[in-house]
């Protein structure tokens, strides 16, 4: 209400000044006012513009539409797609049981390449990084450890275990462990700005019970020492934590309310403005904190 108000006395202190004073296309409905959604600021539009299209695009691959239940606060399952024609264009199993014997091995083997050229290597990953998010939606998010994808990711974000083998069933190995040599920085640029799409693709259920899934996102994106890097996280972040289940415990929406606080009012993002001085006035973080200002509304 606060933004509407603002932005209507805005809209008709312009006009005014304008000397405009044609009637208004729309005219103010009954208890007067403007349009609701003319005033809305756009980049709130936008952003709820993308979360219904990932959403939508997430529903239409896995064939189901999550819905509330009356079971419990939080509570939901899923229901088939009521309409048969929104069921048109999903993968054929058989194409992709092809795809994968053929592809999808070289595909994650990407990730890890060591051609003895740094550059090569590092583009490689780049490539692999950009596409994972379409592979891990191609072919489905409940399968993505047993396709390797999963292993896939923490190649590419450095925190897989050394060893290949599997981890004692809590997933402590794999959330502790960093690799010796981090990945380049354009590889994690470009997952930060997908993380939040590749935790819609694997789902609440996978991702709340994923230890270094979750461990990954917090150390090596949200407090990554890099700008950028925190920079596409935060955009993102409340379309991350939309795709926990809400409530408390380990895995669940509310145990990162003092995590993103943490990070937000650390040093490095609104903190950074403590900085300034008159040897260094140049301390301003603004993108960092526009980035905050236009995610804290869905936040």
């Amino acid at each position: 209400s606060f933004l509407l108000t603002a932005n209507s006395k805005k809209k008709r202190g312009r006009r005014a000044s304008m000397g405009d004073h044609r009637p208004h296309p729309h005219p103010p409905q009954r208890g007067g006012g403007d349009d609701p959604r003319e005033l809305l600021p756009k980049f709130l539009l936008e952003s709820r513009s993308d979360a219904l299209a990932l959403a939508r695009i997430v529903w239409h691959r896995t064939g189901r539409i999550p819905t509330t239940t009356s079971s419990g606060e939080g509570a939901s399952a899923s229901t088939p797609l009521p309409y048969p024609p929104l069921m048109s264009g999903r993968p054929d199993p058989e194409d992709l049981k092809l795809i994968a014997n053929s592809l999808l091995i070289p595909f994650v083997a990407m990730a890890s390449c060591q051609t003895g050229e740094e550059t090569t290597d590092a583009e490689m990953r780049v490539y692999c990084a950009y596409s994972l998010p379409a592979v891990i939606l191609l072919f489905g998010g409940m399968n993505w450890e047993k396709d390797g994808l999963k292993r896939c990711f923490l190649d590419l974000v450095g925190t897989a275990p050394k060893n290949h083998g599997e981890d004692n069933g809590d997933g402590a190995a794999e959330a502790g462990a960093v690799n010796n040599f981090g990945p380049p920085l354009p590889v994690k640029r470009c997952l930060a700005s997908s993380v939040h799409a590749v935790a819609h693709m694997l789902g609440p259920d996978i991702v709340s019970k994923d230890p270094s899934f979750l461990a990954a996102f917090e150390r090596a994106f949200l407090r990554d020492p890099d700008e950028a890097i925190r920079l596409n996280v935060l955009k993102n972040l409340a379309s991350f934590l939309g795709a926990l289940p809400p409530g408390d415990g380990p895995g669940r929406r509310n145990s990162y309310l003092p995590v993103v606080h943490g990070v937000i009012m650390g040093e490095d993002v609104l903190g950074a403005a403590k900085r300034r001085s008159a040897s260094n006035p140049g301390v301003l973080n603004w993108r960092q904190r526009d980035a905050v200002a236009r995610v804290l509304p869905d936040l």
